[in-house]
């Protein structure tokens, strides 16, 4: 897991989240929650995009190595865990196509109305790495 931390503030009605250790990624949301569900995916998607431009993913830094960026204050801190083996390149993309019953399970298991891409491919990675692991 590669933990990324995100600075929130609130602009008006709206929070605003930059990465700083990801300078090109930034969120708007309707609450905090949301603004941080969408930096998972925005982060997620970025990473993948620098993988596929054959570039290398930043290591993230601290939150303490940001807070004393002015830019920061006042800021509220959370972290965004990203499963790192989600993104290697040397493994091909697999385009699988679900039944719409199946994709509607799939949402209700995750307790969601609608799921992103990454979401929904991070749910299969999952379920066949415990299918094809063998339990100790």
């Amino acid at each position: 897991m590669i933990s990324y931390p995100i600075a929130i503030s609130q602009q008006g009605q709206y929070f605003h989240a930059q990465v700083p250790d990801l300078p090109h990624v930034e969120i708007m949301g309707d609450s905090i929650i949301d603004t941080i569900a969408k930096a998972r995916d925005a982060i997620a998607e970025h990473l993948q995009q620098l993988i596929n431009d054959n570039q290398s993913i930043p290591n993230p830094h601290t939150i303490s190595t940001h807070v004393a960026n002015p830019i920061y204050a006042g800021c509220t801190w959370a972290i965004v865990r990203i499963d790192a083996q989600n993104f290697k390149s040397e493994t091909p993309p697999i385009s699988v196509q679900i039944p719409h019953t199946l994709h509607q399970k799939i949402l209700q298991h995750l307790g969601k109305d609608k799921a992103s891409q990454i979401e929904l491919e991070q749910f299969i990675i999952q379920l066949i790495l415990e299918h094809i692991t063998p339990n100790p």
